[in-house]
């Protein structure tokens, strides 16, 4: 299996190779630091990539919880030190010079489920859940381990990524995947149960619509029929 470090430099060259630059958007947290590690020391054109976080926490940059800090730290060296890193913003959706779609977009998820500062019981769900939502950056409120309030891509931006890795770290995590996995393919089958009952009525409603229709013409053919015999008969008797 192609090792993450390959998947994104692989990504990013060719799109340096394709379109003269490439974008990167990262997530911080402990799980992908050893993937920073080694990126770093990656052969890539990176000052023709441009770098930004999916999330970060409302602090000040060098912070011991700014996941800008743990970008500077563990991948803007070495090899990587010239990469075009723009700190994630409310306004960072008006910088025209950050390429979009975004080439690779690196995602963890929290041991309670959640990814980027997206957590299940957020308040404004809908704005942050919702593919149909604007393209946005939020504000949450604290949440996660320490409590503090974050700046974070709501999903409609981040699915506008042309490579979107989700990095699942640990069996208590990949428990936690693996039973949304399974939650989705049943909501699913539901989903696909309820349209096939739904269409299987409306073949129902239709078909009874057009017996009613057969029946009704049959009826009224017959009603002719006996007023023609009626007709008939009063003719002849005239005759008589």
């Amino acid at each position: 299996m192609m090792s993450i470090v390959k998947l994104i430099s692989d990504r990013l060259n060719f799109s340096i190779e394709n379109e003269g630059s490439a974008s990167l958007v990262l997530s911080g947290g402990s799980s992908p630091i050893s993937i920073y590690e080694e990126l770093s020391n990656i052969d890539i054109s990176w000052s023709k990539v441009f770098l930004t976080l999916v999330d970060d926490r409302l602090v000040e940059p060098d912070h011991k919880y700014s996941n800008q800090k743990l970008l500077h730290k563990h991948l803007i060296k070495n090899k990587a030190k010239n990469i075009n890193f723009y700190p994630l913003t409310e306004n960072f959706l008006s910088n025209t010079e950050f390429k979009k779609p975004f080439d690779v977009t690196l995602i963890g998820m929290g041991e309670d489920g959640h990814f980027a500062s997206l957590f299940p019981d957020m308040i404004n769900q809908n704005e942050a859940f919702d593919l149909n939502a604007s393209p946005k950056i939020l504000i949450t409120p604290p949440q996660g381990n320490p409590l503090i309030p974050r700046l974070t891509m709501n999903l409609s931006l981040i699915m506008e990524s042309l490579n979107i890795i989700l990095l699942v770290k640990g069996k208590a995590k990949q428990n936690i995947f693996e039973k949304a996995q399974k939650e989705k393919e049943e909501a699913e089958k539901a989903e696909k149960k309820r349209i096939a009952e739904e269409e299987r009525a409306e073949r129902q409603r239709k078909a009874e619509e057009e017996k009613a229709k057969r029946d009704e013409a049959e009826r009224l053919e017959k009603l002719t029929s006996i007023d023609n015999l009626k007709t008939d008969i009063n003719t002849l008797l005239a005759k008589l």
